[in-house]
């Protein structure tokens, strides 16, 4: 863990979280719902089945997590160069979004604009 922060800690702060605060991580990348995500670990073991609180049903075209409808968009070819935002447009979405690389999953929400 220490290894991972360092190597990112000149593109953006890491912080490492309370066990709390991650099984509140975890719960996020797989519910949707306020009430869904909300709770405490039971105990330190099978993480897996304490953070899944949904029902997950996969459609031809879509997967249903709990209320929700979930489409995911892949990438056909890999991009042939990389700089500083090649993605940027991704970021301008105006919808939650999950974005997974090398096996990492990463969640955001556009912030509230002022």
């Amino acid at each position: 863990m220490q290894n991972f922060t360092r190597q990112l800690a000149d593109l953006m702060p890491i912080e490492v979280q309370g066990q709390q605060t991650q099984f509140s991580f975890f719960r996020r990348l797989l519910n949707f719902d306020g009430w869904r995500i909300a709770g405490k670990p039971q105990s330190t073991q099978y993480l897996d089945f304490q953070v899944v609180n949904s029902n997950i049903e996969a459609e031809r075209d879509h997967l249903r997590v709990g209320d929700h409808f979930v489409r995911i968009l892949t990438m056909k070819e890999s991009i042939a160069e990389t700089r500083p935002l090649v993605l940027d447009r991704l970021l301008k979405i105006e919808a939650t979004s999950m974005s997974s690389r090398s096996g990492l999953r990463f969640q955001w929400q556009r912030p509230e604009r002022k």
